[in-house]
């Protein structure tokens, strides 16, 4: 890693962190739907307003076929989004 990737990847520990995991594991075309779910569960257990991990987590419930899952997070985005 060169330095402008080590200051401009997010920190451990944040949301950002978790959530660029998450999409590591999603995209990475080994289906690694799981370890996604895990990443952007952490990336929300820590700022429950991140709408982005809600939308992630959504589209891994729908690629795996949760389909109440995936509409509850959307739906929880949608929600936080009105809110703000």
């Amino acid at each position: 890693m060169n330095l402008l990737e080590w200051f401009f990847s997010p920190k451990k520990g944040t949301p950002s962190f978790y959530i660029q995991r998450g999409n590591e594991f999603l995209y990475s075309g080994n289906e690694q739907y799981q370890e996604a779910i895990v990443e952007f569960s952490k990336a929300i257990e820590l700022d429950a307003q991140c709408i982005e991990a809600y939308i992630n987590r959504g589209m891994v419930y729908f690629f795996c076929g949760e389909l109440d899952l995936a509409g509850n997070d959307f739906y929880k985005s949608r929600e936080i989004k009105a809110r703000k």
